[in-house]
């Protein structure tokens, strides 16, 4: 299976999109051979499963407690890693955190 982001929980809470996250999933598209399903990075990424090709392009920017708080974010790392790849980051001082906090991933 190929998979790139989707932010449809995010649009759903926050009532607005990141045109950047969309750019992000679209410039990830054209490194896969094709697109078998998109998993949404908010509530799908923490359960991907370990056959999903997935180029994990994204704004990474919300805390673990900010998450909390609002119910937008995006629980890192994810379940199965092997087969996810990213190109693409950008992490602001919530996703810094996040990231540090794995840093053996």
């Amino acid at each position: 299976a190929f998979a790139a982001f989707s932010y449809d929980h995010r649009v759903s809470i926050a009532n607005d999109a990141n045109s950047g996250d969309e750019i992000q999933s679209m410039a990830a598209i054209q490194f896969l051979p094709f697109i078998t399903r998109f998993v949404d990075r908010d509530t799908e990424f923490p359960t991907i499963k370990s056959s999903t090709h997935l180029i994990a392009n994204a704004w990474y920017g919300v805390s673990p407690e900010e998450e909390e708080l609002s119910g937008v974010g995006h629980s890192f790392p994810p379940a199965a890693a092997e087969n996810i790849t990213f190109l693409s980051m950008h992490l602001s001082l919530g996703g810094k955190k996040m990231v540090t906090n794995h840093l053996e991933f």
